[in-house]
């Protein structure tokens, strides 16, 4: 490792020049990123669910639906003017890119078909090929809607105010994605230029489903560029009042923003999309960056004291008095502006006003800042021309390349160890069946191995070529400040008479967090993620109670045969199912071909309310479809039934898209089949609300896997570093019971157990892992060189466990940025969330590890020191 440092210091100008090279080379491919949500990348594949709501889009061409809601301000819809509207949002929409012109439904779609008797027999045509004009011509569209039960509280209220459009969104083709036509904003987008031209002052028009709501999680997730500016600049306060000096504000930023550069880039690189679980890539990146270099140059500047007692003499000190005093001033110049930035920006609900708040306060708190930066800058580039022109002393230029090989070979170690077992974790989730879960996993362990690099790399050279500090900065980062205060307290219970207290507290935590993880519920609600005030959740809220509901279940009947779905038997057990679901609790509306049976049934026989039933006889069934052909579209059923009347789908209208709902739903349904259907026939269930609920139900197991897998990586690599499993132990306690009070938090709380918080037990094991290794080894290094054991352990915390809490701080302090994402509660969940895990790990390592490692005394740490 010496030998490897020496090499870095001695060429250091072509270590800078490499590592920026590369760093060129990645923010070139930066452009390639883009934010799309791709729901097949973030649900269970081998869910039969999933597989059946893709064999439903498949077949059916049934997935997304796009509610468009036309209300009138005033009468009912009954209105040449608001049926114009309907038209020609219908006619734009079918010739929208990625909707499926033949599911296209509404009172002016081709399919929507008025079945009526006649002297004759059936009567088929189109509901509304023209806007009627005349009052009876409005009056019999009325009549034909009334007649038609299929359309009713699905295409129009029940009380005739507001119409409907439904438009089934297909995923990307391979076209599409040539095109550009990708992701959900672009369909979004499109669907909102069909409508916005026709809203005025005469109608009121809402838009709502599963499209939009997934554009707007895409809006939300490019909101990832501000929150990590706004995490950098709070990381960067925290660090500058831990060390008061300029680089420490510098230096520990400056790997976690290289490191956040090379995996973007390589994402880009890779042409991967930022989407709902790799959005957090950037910003855990920048935490464990920071994490590592704050250890580093908290063990720097200790190397530097021992070698350097007085610090470099100056030639000017006028300078670093000014540095002095701006290292006081500086934290409040920097706090300033930002508390301003993010209290405007939670009052208006935009991080762009924040920002903009930030920018305006800080141009004038912080210009004594950019002064001493300005400054700072010309004297490093006299420096590095002529070192002589600053330092006046030789020995110090000499001392601080000494200090930065000594503190690398000394922490290098610890650092690879810790990166390396972060990094195998994240690269561990390679195993799950969720895409967007894998491809979060290697992209997170690409940054901590960039990390890595970086650190081992850039880092000394750098430190390298800077002027060393001089007395008044190491005097800044020796003064005692609350940290200390905190790590001497911790020291005095540790070894006082009061360690038992730690395991009381730790015990008492223990058990309240098992208590609220008890209550912990398991929901994945799409539109759970979202606050009520925001406009598209007020229009689906509208719209989910004025109609059949704006959550679709589509079940699929697999009769086996050709012509399977034609047998009376089969088609009088659909309808009998669908009478009972509709009977079920959030159920507005069931859709089948068993309905059109029987309105065709109806038609053949005058119009008798009698006759509105399925036929006994399976010829009689297909005299009536072919009479239908003769005058309806060739399409009209295909999202129904297939062209061998092999396989048929039920469309289930729901009010609510809560997972458990819908689990309570189909087992109900299942129960009904057993007993009604008979054996040929198979029934599965599919659709978006149904994705959502094999996700809960993949997120119990996969998730304790996960927690299971990250620790069982992070304690066998602990194991192995320290040669005992005892060493395991100890570094997964803080993880587990950051973990455990996460979940008893939530379920105290009252929240669910879904794909954001479900995500945050493997940030806080990814990051918190950090801690108790860097403890762990400057305990073993001080009682190794012979220091009194109490002693040992109050340098330890006063060191390794200070740097701790900086970083703790630091990450607990970038992730809260998120809270301020008004709107969208996953990011206030994260921010929550991983300040705690945050808080507890770092305490934990800090406090019950030292107190086990002092109750139990373990060899690995112990062998060879006298008790």
């Amino acid at each position: 490792m010496r030998n490897y440092i020496e090499w870095i210091v001695r060429f250091r100008w072509a270590v800078v020049l490499i590592i920026l090279g590369l760093t060129g080379f990645f923010i070139k491919n930066l452009g390639n990123l883009t934010v799309i949500i791709d729901p097949n990348t973030i649900v269970p594949q081998s869910h039969p669910f999933v597989s059946t709501t893709l064999k439903v889009e498949e077949v059916f061409g049934s997935r997304y639906v796009a509610v468009i809601g036309i209300t009138p301000k005033e009468g009912d819809v009954f209105q040449p003017n608001v049926l114009s509207k309907v038209q020609r949002i219908t006619q734009k929409l079918s010739e929208t890119p990625r909707v499926v012109q033949t599911n296209l439904l509404s009172i002016a779609a081709s399919r929507a078909k008025d079945i009526k008797g006649t002297a004759e027999g059936m009567q088929v045509q189109q509901m509304m090929e023209e806007v009627p004009t005349s009052p009876e011509d409005l009056a019999a569209l009325k009549d034909a809607l009334i007649r038609n039960d299929a359309y009713m509280n699905s295409v129009v209220s029940e009380d005739f105010k507001t119409l409907t459009i439904l438009a089934e969104v297909r995923d990307a083709s391979a076209e599409d994605k040539k095109e550009g036509r990708v992701g959900f904003t672009y369909v979004s987008d499109r669907i909102n230029e069909a409508v916005d031209p026709e809203r005025d002052d005469s109608v009121t028009i809402e838009v709502t489903g599963y499209p939009p709501f997934i554009a707007l999680i895409e809006k939300f997730a490019e909101r990832t560029p501000l929150l990590l500016m706004i995490a950098i600049i709070i990381i960067g306060i925290i660090h500058f009042e831990a060390f008061r000096t300029l680089q420490g504000l510098i230096l520990p930023l400056v790997t976690p923003i290289i490191a956040v550069i090379w995996a973007l880039g390589f994402m880009g690189l890779a042409k991967v999309p930022l989407d709902i679980f790799n959005t957090l890539t950037p910003i855990l990146v920048l935490a464990v960056g920071a994490g590592h270099a704050v250890q580093l140059l908290k063990r720097y500047y200790e190397e530097y004291n021992i070698a350097q007692p007085g610090g470099a003499e100056y030639t000017k000190t006028k300078f670093f008095d000014a540095s002095r005093i701006l290292g006081k001033l500086s934290p409040i110049m920097l706090g300033i502006p930002v508390v301003w930035g993010l209290i405007q920006g939670y009052q208006t609900g935009e991080l762009s006003d924040g920002v903009a708040a930030v920018l305006r306060v800080g141009s004038i708190s912080l210009i004594p800042v950019w002064v001493f930066f300005l400054w700072a800058t010309i004297r490093l580039i006299m420096y590095v021309f002529n070192p002589k022109s600053i330092v006046s002393d030789k020995n110090s230029i000499a001392a601080n390349r000494q200090a930065v090989i000594d503190s690398i070979v000394k922490i290098g170690p610890v650092m690879l160890t810790a990166g390396l077992v972060a990094s195998c974790g994240f690269f561990s989730l390679m195993v799950f069946d969720i895409v967007s879960i894998r491809v979060f996993g290697v992209f997170s362990g690409v940054g901590i191995l960039s990390i890595l690099i970086v650190e081992m790399t850039l880092i000394p050279a750098l430190r390298a070529i800077l002027p060393p500090p001089s007395q008044g900065e190491t005097d800044l980062e020796k003064e005692e400040r609350i940290w200390d205060k905190i790590t001497g307290f911790y020291a005095n219970t540790i070894l006082g008479p009061n360690r038992k207290h730690i395991f009381s507290i730790a015990a008492v935590l223990v058990v309240v967090s098992v208590y609220g993880a008890s209550k912990l519920s398991i929901e994945s609600s799409l539109k759970g993620y979202f606050s009520p005030d925001l406009e598209l959740m007020k229009s689906d809220s509208s719209l989910n109670e004025r109609m059949a509901g704006t959550n679709n279940i589509y079940l699929m009947f697999d009769g086996g045969e050709q012509d399977a779905i034609k047998d009376p038997e089969v088609l009088k057990a659909m309808d009998k199912l669908a009478q009972f679901i509709e009977t079920e609790p959030h159920v507005g509306k069931v859709l089948s071909i068993a309905q059109f049976i029987k309105q065709m049934n109806k038609s053949m026989n005058a119009d008798d309310p009698e006759f509105y039933r399925i036929p006994d006889n399976r010829n009689t069934i297909a005299e009536y479809l072919l009479i239908y052909s003769m005058s309806g579209s060739p399409g009209d059923f295909d999202p129904y039934v297939d062209y061998d009347y092999q396989l048929a789908n039920m469309v289930i209208f729901t009010h609510s898209d809560n997972t458990t709902d819908m689990l309570n739903l189909w087992g109900n349904i299942q129960a009904f089949v057993d007993e009604n259907f008979p054996p040929s026939i198979t029934v599965n269930v599919g659709g978006s609300v149904a994705q959502s609920a094999a996700l809960a139900e993949v997120i119990v197991k996969d998730k304790l896997l996960n927690i299971a897998q990250i620790a069982g990586v992070v304690f066998l690599f602990a194991s192995i570093i320290f040669r005992s499993p005892v060493a395991g132990l100890l570094v997964i306690t803080p993880l587990l019971l950051a973990v455990l009070t996460n979940m008893g938090l939530m379920g105290i709380l009252g929240l669910s157990l879904n794909i954001p918080t479900a995500l945050v037990s493997s940030l806080a094991i990814g990051i918190g892992a950090d801690y108790a290794i860097y403890m762990l080894f400057r305990l073993r290094e001080e009682l190794g060189k012979g220091t009194e054991v109490d002693e040992a352990f109050r340098k330890v915390l006063r060191t390794a466990g200070k740097a701790c809490l900086f970083v703790a701080s630091a990450v607990a302090g970038g992730y809260a940025v998120q809270a301020f994402s008004r709107g969208y509660y996953p990011h206030t969940w994260t921010a929550i969330l991983i300040a705690t895990a945050m808080i507890v790990s770092v305490t934990a390592a800090l406090t019950i590890m030292p107190a086990l490692i002092l109750k139990f005394r373990p060899k690995f740490i112990f062998d060879g020191v006298k008790k």
